[in-house]
């Protein structure tokens, strides 16, 4: 076990280390959120000052509390995997005493707390300057404490999946691309899923996207406890559980086919 808070630690250290570079992707997520700003502003000016169930500044708040989740949610493991598997690096690591798979979770997870605190920091700060923040309730503590590690523990699993397709392929990186395509569009990241038409958000209601950012998002939103939630938080976390078991079947069956010539 101690092992494993060295490599979150590590993780850690990585972040502040290349903290530049993490500053530079939030000028990319802050012109991002401008864009967002001004283009739902002058819809909601259009309707009346309403889109579907959201006023012009819920929905500019559901974009801010995006933004902080993605911090912490979003996972760039894949491409490191992918690159791993191409080039044979990953017979470095069947050397050492550690599961590659739980290597590569811890070891973001710790460059994704970093990231989110200064996210929360920058996005938080903005939310309370211009929107007077969210409302704070007890209640939200234990359902955030699960669902933001439920949320990042879907999407690692849904990209690790793709990307140790790189044992039978050449090179799995363009299938990432893909996925990054889908999610954004069906998770919420771009725009509430709520806002689809009703038989389509059922349909999304039963696939693993929207409990990546739409259904954490909602929930810190939220104003008043929701039964809804609960089982929510059953079908996020039976998809985490599902595609956890998943991933750990593909890579042992790709380990199978591995091959590192010269490694």
């Amino acid at each position: 076990m101690k092992k494993y808070f060295e490599i979150l630690r590590l993780g850690w250290l990585d972040a502040l280390e290349y903290r530049t570079e993490f500053m530079i992707s939030i000028m990319s997520w802050g012109i991002r959120l401008f864009i967002a700003f001004f283009l739902w502003v002058a819809v909601a000016q259009t309707r009346g000052g309403e889109i579907g169930p959201y006023t012009t500044r819920s929905i500019l708040v559901y974009f801010f509390i995006t933004q902080i989740i993605s911090s912490f949610v979003f996972s760039r493991v894949g491409f490191d995997i992918a690159y791993d598997i191409y080039r044979g690096d990953l017979a470095n690591f069947l050397l050492k005493p550690m599961n590659y798979i739980v290597f590569r979770v811890i070891h973001e997870t710790g460059k994704n707390i970093f990231r989110t605190i200064l996210g929360a920091v920058i996005f938080g700060t903005l939310l309370w300057l211009w929107l007077g923040g969210v409302p704070f309730a007890l209640w939200k503590i234990p359902f955030v404490l699960l669902a933001l590690p439920g949320a990042y523990i879907v999407n690692f699993c849904m990209v690790a999946l793709i990307s140790l397709t790189g044992f039978w392929t050449t090179n799995s990186t363009r299938y990432s691309f893909i996925y990054f395509g889908i999610l954004s569009i069906f998770s919420g990241m771009v725009f509430p899923v709520d806002l689809f038409p009703d038989n389509f958000a059922k349909i999304l209601k039963l696939l693993p996207f929207q409990y990546v950012f739409f259904y954490p998002a909602k929930i810190i939103q939220s104003q008043t406890f929701s039964a809804d939630m609960w089982s929510g938080l059953f079908i996020q976390l039976t998809y985490a559980l599902v595609f956890g078991c998943a991933v750990a079947a593909v890579y042992c069956a790709g380990l199978r086919k591995f091959e590192a010539d010269g490694r």
